[in-house]
């Protein structure tokens, strides 16, 4: 059976399908690339640009792409003349110049090989605008060119641009095959946790299923942020179980200050919420913060999960004040009143 898209880690029904549909000159000229930071949508579209250039394509005994011709080399190095890269740059969203200027080059003749690739960055940053520009090329595409949009959210594309490009969606990896890719590519950030490997095991937990993000969280300082930003949560989670009202917002003041790290640390300690109310349901819980049971410390094992549940909801609230642009400092005393609260009540 040949081989498709062999340097995308996992997701095989995907590459595979993908890579029929080139063998068969059949895939759609326009493809929508769902994935979390760091989940592999980026490798995937380059490898998608190899093969749909690649000299072996019509050759099945070969990989697809061979990853030897001078075309394969060529995009895997950046030189490719007819593989374009679309940025939104230092800027906040992707605007409609950039795909007027895409629309112009598409006008022209091919450099050098008998396709083109567009692959946009980020494209759930695109304005609505740009959007709209680039939907005119997805429904009259020029011959020969390949449009590649990447996306973290394929619902923040237009209903348009979703109904007239195949979607895709990276696979999410479990804990197990995370670890074994690093093992593989770069043991050197496992290899310093030693034996001991909570801290390890827990990190690996944050990356919610992101090889990408996992390597990031690994690095020596990004490590450090990392288990600072756990123990935050657990201290309010501790500081709830010392039914202090004092202790409660000094645990809540010490997290970060800025609204949307504030945002982050909150939902890293509803997701420790979460694990705590189905540790009480699950056998083997499908957990999101705790490597497993054993690690959860023994003052948070004797919430209610009544109490457990109220305190989701405080904070889902204080999530969505936020949203609501709402003063930080004043968030601030609200959730640890409606933690408190929610404590009391039940």
């Amino acid at each position: 059976m040949r081989r498709y898209l062999e340097a995308v880690f996992g997701n095989r029904e995907n590459c595979r399908a993908l890579g029929e549909s080139i063998e068969k000159a059949a895939l759609s000229h326009a493809l929508l690339i769902e994935g979390d930071v760091g989940s592999g949508k980026r490798t995937l579209a380059k490898e998608l640009a190899k093969a749909l250039l690649c000299e072996e394509r019509s050759n099945k005994n070969a990989p697809l792409p061979c990853c030897s011709c001078r075309a394969c080399y060529l995009v895997e190095n950046g030189l490719a003349p007819d593989v374009h890269y679309i940025s939104r740059g230092d800027r906040a969203t992707l605007g409609v110049d950039a795909v007027r200027e895409m629309i112009k080059d598409t006008a022209m003749a091919a450099t050098e090989f008998d396709a083109r690739i567009y692959i946009f960055e980020d494209a759930h940053t695109m304005t609505a605008g740009a959007q709209n520009a680039l939907l005119k090329i997805m429904e009259e595409p020029p011959a020969g060119v390949t449009l590649i949009l990447l996306t973290e959210s394929a619902d923040s594309m237009l209903s348009t641009i979703r109904s007239r490009a195949r979607l895709v969606r990276m696979q999410r990896f479990t804990k197990e095959e995370i670890k074994s890719y690093i093992a593989g590519h770069k043991p050197e950030l496992l290899s310093c946790y030693g034996t001991k490997n909570e801290d390890s095991e827990g990190l690996l937990m944050l990356a919610c299923g992101s090889i990408g993000e996992a390597v990031r969280l690994l690095s020596p300082e990004s490590a450090v942020a990392a288990k600072s930003e756990r123990e935050s949560a657990i201290a309010v989670l501790s500081s709830l179980s010392q039914k202090s009202f004092s202790a409660l917002y000094k645990a809540i003041s010490a997290l970060p200050q800025k609204r949307e790290e504030f945002k982050s640390a909150l939902l890293l300690l509803q997701g420790a919420v979460c694990d705590l109310i189905v540790a009480m349901r699950a056998e083997e819980p499908p957990f999101t913060f705790f490597p497993s049971k054993d690690a959860i410390p023994d003052q948070l094992t004797a919430f209610r999960i009544t109490t457990l549940f109220a305190f989701h909801d405080a904070i889902e609230e204080t999530l969505a004040e936020l949203d609501r642009n709402a003063n930080l400092q004043m968030t601030v005393t609200m959730l640890t009143a409606r933690l408190r609260n929610a404590q009391k009540e039940r």
